[in-house]
């Protein structure tokens, strides 16, 4: 009879409560109720015999449910009526998904249960049946093998096994055909062997029954540097197996193009095991793969390549770099003779062969630096090369191969060979002077950007000079650059006159900068004076606006922008926006967005605004962009909070939008001239208030409308009562208007108090004039003002004085009294550390007393004490291995300013940053297994912590210390002192791990 409802609940219960094997995605299921999904429901009706036929299946996780069903099946050799109907299930084509694997597993588990012939033989029947094979019945009778270390006996699950696997391996159903080219096992695979004693068993079997398997076995582990097997196999009757395998790779007829190089890996491998015992087989393989690459095209291909671990040879190293130093540590000899090979294939020098070769050649081994660099070899490759160069030759030989290389066509190996001269040649700046004329305009770059690190008199006559007649531009490009600090500091009709006559003698304006962007059918622009922008000065401001590759002004297209009236310039920037859409919003055309952000009012803002969520809704998001950097480069406070609005929105969605609106606004503050943190003051929004209020009618009758300290909009009538809602007679665009506003003050104050919290880790300071306007004329910013404790500072940091701002506006000290700072006094953030503790406790009563609910922990701040020894570290190791609760380090991190460092493979982020961008130094804190999606990672640890000087790093986000004496680095000692305090203060909030 059919299963009783009973059983079922059973069986289904098992599912709640337990973590079953067969039970797969259970993790899944945890917040759905299973039972009543259609297609289990349908499956129970079955099973129950209250239906004749299984359910359509509707596809999802619930469904693997079924899985639990399979504890009901008894036998599949005399199946009951009951157990037909699970096989019924296991055997549905719509089911197959959610069950096979489960299926599989269990018929493993009858066999070895069942330890008959014929559980073996319906087991293999079931398995083909289910799309499985007889082989993976085989590979699971391998993977209960043991292994007796006092007989050297295999030991088998049960005697049917024995019989079975014996009988299989028999039949020489192992491999393709004994010659095999890779030697691999068709019916297991790595997976098989979970444990040593498996390999071992399996391999005494081989050796038993099928002595020419046994080695082609062998071979398979030491392709797959199966160090446990190759351990037993090495003492194996004397090491038999390793000496044949050993004898093959020593035959002559050696061919190479696999994909894998498995002999080469086979040889390297017996070589890691003994170099003197099989010296000869690698010294063999060495010479025939040098043959092979020395015939290649370019560069080695994928898969000859494996991770060396000595003094010489380390990390990932190419089979060619391996097989050098091999048959240089046999005959040097034969070893120079191969490089004499190298040089006339013009084979392509791999960065570590340079190590060998500097190893054994010592300053002979220049020329082959110089025949690497002259490879392409990309930027990576070139700077492995001159750090070798660096670390091997006096400089005086390394000065006349950097000069050697200034006309090459890699643009990142000129420029990292133009810093090293600079660094390395007292002859320098004379010598780019002289470059400067050189016919190779690759020279005259190179020249421009060595000359970019002298402000000397005479360098900047040699550029003045070279701008006139510069026709490369990016040489020019350079060259104005480097001389930006002495160019006009205002534009005149003259500058911008002058200008346009040099880029008409160098031929820039012979022709539009796009065949479709014709200047006569665009828009008319007009100076401010009155008079219309020319042809040839609009063709020049678009030729040198297309010279800038990111979203901001160019230096001399500026000039001109300067003196264009902007209230007239709208229908002119619509149409570059216009032309951008048309042709493809192209990145090279991004310079028609970034004129129309430049020369546009409102209305031009509105139509960037509107056409990127266009593009965001289209999924379109470069394009959104470009957008948003428009905005940026616009500059009126009504495009800016766009900006930072878009920043906010699309911080984890979407978040390369998100992304571009903070890189957009660090720009706009490069063009406003002002630092990124007075553009954060001037685009808070203040929603139309007039000071703190918003003024408003309903039926002839008066109100005012605020932010509360809980940043709720809230209401006064004209009697000063406050009111719960806003009167229920109001317009209805009025009380939109106050839901928008409503909604917009909830998403400021998600960023504005960890920047605040920032400007108290960084100490920023306000003139107390910034600070009125910033503060105390913003309705959102103000209840920022009351909630913090307040200092004034004198020019060298030290605080002055500590005051509060009450909700009437009025500043006061301690003591109650009002003071009043003066427009140029310094205003900051107070850190507990500046207060005696005297004055710490009264204000904390005074907070108490006054029930001031700080934003953030202010006077409550963690304070670390760190011992002399420790601050004169350059690298902590404090934190190093520690084990922290999952999630909790980018939280924790993120809450204290710190941002997302580089990330590596698998999309694991290898350190956080906490910037103090004034002082131009950067905290790193390396980390381990947090990854960059939210909820996925492994075990989460803390790494080193170290500071590094970015004037020194170039601002790279790759910089690695080399170690404690790194010239990059900041001795803890010399940190700002509430920076130190916050940076370690940070790290130990993060929660440590808590095991059970």
């Amino acid at each position: 009879m059919p299963f009783s409802q009973q059983q079922i609940d059973d069986v289904l219960a098992r599912a709640e409560s337990e973590n079953l094997t067969l039970f797969a995605f259970h993790h899944l299921l945890k917040s759905t109720d299973f039972r009543q999904h259609p297609t289990i429901l349908g499956i129970v009706d079955y099973l129950t015999g209250r239906a004749s036929q299984l359910p359509v299946v509707q596809y999802d996780a619930s469904v693997y449910v079924v899985n639990v069903f399979l504890h009901l099946l008894e036998n599949i050799e005399t199946p009951s009526v009951n157990d037909h109907l699970i096989l019924d299930l296991v055997t549905a084509p719509a089911l197959d998904a959610y069950m096979q694997y489960a299926f599989h597993q269990f018929l493993l588990g009858y066999l070895i249960k069942n330890d008959t012939d014929s559980a073996i033989q319906h087991a293999i029947y079931w398995m083909k049946k289910t799309r499985g094979s007889e082989e993976d019945i085989f590979k699971g009778c391998i993977f209960y093998l043991g292994f007796d270390d006092k007989t050297s006996k295999p030991i088998f699950a049960s005697q049917s096994i024995q019989r079975y696997v014996v009988d299989y391996i028999k039949q020489s159903k192992l491999f393709i055909s004994p010659f095999d080219h890779r030697g691999l096992l068709v019916a297991i695979n790595d997976e098989t062997f979970s444990k040593a004693n498996q390999m071992k068993a399996f391999f005494v079997l081989l050796d038993d029954i099928r002595p020419e398997f046994a080695e082609r076995f062998v071979e398979y582990l030491l392709l797959r540097k199966m160090e446990d097997g190759i351990k037993f196999v090495s003492v194996f009757r004397n090491g038999i197996y390793l000496q044949r395998v050993q004898s093959r790779l020593q035959a002559d007829g050696v061919k190479y193009g696999d994909e894998r190089f498995d002999d080469f890996t086979k040889a390297l491998t017996l070589y890691e095991l003994d170099s003197k015992k099989y010296r000869d087989a690698m010294l063999f393989q060495s010479r025939s793969y040098l043959d092979y690459y020395l015939g290649l095209p370019k560069n080695e291909p994928y898969g000859s390549q494996y991770y060396a671990n000595s003094p010489l040879l380390s990390g990932l190293t190419h089979f060619s770099t391996f097989s050098l130093y091999i048959v240089f540590e046999n005959d040097r000899s034969e070893g120079l003779a191969y490089l004499e090979k190298i040089k006339e294939a013009k084979a392509f020098i791999q960065d570590q062969t340079l190590t060998v070769i500097a190893h054994y050649l010592n300053e002979d081994a220049l020329p082959y630096y110089q025949l690497a660099l002259q490879s392409d070899g990309g930027i990576d490759y070139y700077r492995s090369v001159l750090a070798g160069l660096a670390k091997h030759f006096p400089i005086e030989s390394q000065l006349p191969l950097y000069w050697s290389f200034v006309k090459h066509k890699s643009k990142p190996l000129r420029a990292q060979v133009a810093s090293l001269i600079v660094a390395n040649d007292s002859k320098a700046e004379e010598k780019a002077i002289e470059l400067l004329n050189n016919k190779s305009a690759d020279a005259r770059q190179t020249a421009a950007q060595i000359l970019s690190a002298f402000s000397s008199p005479a360098a900047e006559n040699a550029i003045k000079q070279a701008l006139g007649k510069e026709t490369n531009d990016v040489a020019r490009d350079i060259l104005l650059q480097t001389i930006a600090g002495s160019l006009p500091g205002q534009s005149s009709y003259a500058v911008v006159s002058e200008m346009v006559d040099s880029a008409r003698e160098r031929g820039k304006l012979n022709k539009s900068v796009e065949a479709w962007l014709i200047e006569d059918e665009l828009p008319s622009l007009h100076y401010e004076s009155g008079s219309e922008v020319s042809k040839e000065e609009l063709r020049f401001l678009l030729y040198r606006m297309s010279r800038v590759k990111d979203m901001r002004s160019d230096i001399e297209a500026k000039y001109l922008l300067q003196l264009i009236d902007r209230v007239t310039a709208a229908p002119f920037a619509l149409t570059l926006i216009k032309l951008f859409i048309e042709k493809g919003a192209k990145p090279e055309h991004k310079y028609l967005m970034t004129l129309a952000g430049l020369l546009g009012d409102d209305t031009v803002v509105d139509k960037i605004r509107i056409t990127t969520d266009k593009w965001i809704d289209e999924n379109r998001y470069k394009m959104a962009e470009y957008g948003v950097g428009a905005l940026a480069i616009q500059g009126s406070n009504k495009a800016l909070r766009w900006v930072e609005w878009y920043s906010r929105k699309y911080k984890a969605k979407r978040a390369n939008v998100g992304s571009a609106a903070l890189a957009a606004l660090e720009t706009a503050a490069e063009e406003l001239n002002i630092t990124t943190h007075e553009l954060g003051d001037r685009i808070v929004p203040d929603f139309g208030f007039d000071g703190l209020f918003k003024h408003f009618a309903v039926n002839g009758e008066n109100y005012r409308a605020f932010i509360d300290n809980k940043f709720k909009i809230a209401f006064f009538n004209d009697d000063n009562k406050k009111l719960k809602t806003i009167p229920a007679a109001a317009d209805d665009t009025i009380k939109e208007e106050f839901k928008s506003i409503a909604k917009e003050v909830r998403d400021i104050t998600k960023s504005q108090s960890s920047r605040l919290e920032y400007y108290l880790v960084i100490q920023r300071k306000w003139s107390f004039a910034q600070w009125r306007r910033a503060f105390l004329e913003n309705p959102v910013m103000f209840i920022y003002a009351t909630r913090l404790l307040w200092g004034v500072y004198d020019e060298a940091g030290n605080l002055q004085q500590a005051f509060y701002c009450n909700e009437d506006t009025s500043l006061q000290d301690a003591s109650y009294d009002d003071i009043e700072p003066g427009d140029n006094a310094r205003i900051g953030i107070v850190h507990p550390t500046q207060l005696p503790t005297e004055d710490l406790q009264r204000w904390k009563q005074h907070f108490y007393d006054t029930s001031v609910d700080a934003i953030f922990p202010q006077l409550e701040r963690l304070v670390v004490s760190l011992n002399e020894d420790e601050l004169t570290k350059t690298i902590s190791s404090k934190y190093d291995g520690k084990l922290m609760k999952t999630g909790s380090i980018r939280s924790t991190l993120e809450k204290h300013g710190w941002h997302k460092g580089s990330t590596g493979d698998g999309g694991y982020i290898e350190s956080f940053k906490l910037l103090y961008d004034e002082k131009n130094i950067e905290a790193v804190l390396e980390i381990e297994g947090v990854s960059v999606v939210y909820g996925f990672g492994g075990d989460e640890k803390l790494g080193k912590l170290y500071v590094l000087n970015r004037a020194i790093t170039n601002n790279s986000k790759w910089y690695s210390p080399k170690g404690m004496d790194d010239e990059a680095l900041v001795a803890f000692k010399e940190l700002p002192p509430i920076f130190l305090n916050e940076m370690f203060a940070s790290i130990d909030a993060i929660k440590v791990f808590e095991s059970n």
